[in-house]
């Protein structure tokens, strides 16, 4: 008669199964076809600080490395498009925000920054900045 009871070795192939159903649906355990889907090209730092708008999707995602390049991007198109009844921090949040949504489903080359002022300038992005 069997017990409840799922002993250390079962254990080992319980995890061993579960851990193989992934790659069994359509995963890859193949290194090099991972490694061979190519890294989007993005704008170095020095062109961001030269053209803002030439942020990309790529770089508001990935704020580990990219969140000062985010942020003198969005502090300068700040400056640059003055938006009425948003302050420079104000402004400076809701492109953030604007952009942080547009980027949302799209490529990491696309640059959402023109879409993000338009947004922002016609209230559908607008940072709170009231509410913790």
């Amino acid at each position: 008669m069997r017990s409840g009871r799922l002993k250390v070795g079962g254990l080992c192939v319980a995890a061993a199964l579960t851990a193989a159903v992934p790659a069994a649906c359509g995963g890859t355990d193949d290194p090099q076809a991972r490694s061979q889907a190519p890294a989007p090209k993005l704008a170095p730092a020095r062109v961001i600080q030269s053209d803002p708008y030439a942020i990309a999707c790529g770089h508001v995602r990935n704020q580990e490395r990219w969140a000062d390049v985010t942020r003198r991007a969005t502090v300068a198109i700040a400056d640059r498009e003055r938006i009425r009844g948003l302050n420079r921090l104000q402004t400076t949040q809701s492109l953030f925000f604007a952009m942080t949504e547009l980027c949302k489903g799209r490529p990491a080359s696309y640059q959402p920054a023109s879409a993000a002022v338009r947004g922002v300038q016609e209230g559908k992005f607008v940072a709170d900045l009231g509410t913790p």
